[in-house]
């Protein structure tokens, strides 16, 4: 009885450490961004890029996206 815990406890142990891996964090991440980027050089092809239109323009279309999803005042 005694041989056969040892073996099993042996057995498990085994099979356990058999899981074990060393794995390098951040590679999955990496791996992640990499495949769901479309093009990794957009930001230097488009740094010369200015959007057209005027400050008062912008600032009314950023006051209703800001707003949108909230509580609005009567």
């Amino acid at each position: 009885m005694k041989n056969t815990m040892i073996f099993a406890i042996c057995c498990a142990s085994l099979s356990l450490s058999g899981c074990a891996n060393d794995p390098e964090l951040g590679v999955s991440l990496s791996q992640l961004r990499a495949e769901q980027t479309q093009n990794p050089n957009a930001w230097r092809e488009n740094l010369g890029y200015l959007p057209e239109g005027s400050g008062e323009r912008s600032e009314t279309s950023l006051t209703i996206y800001n707003n949108n999803g909230s509580s609005k005042k009567k």
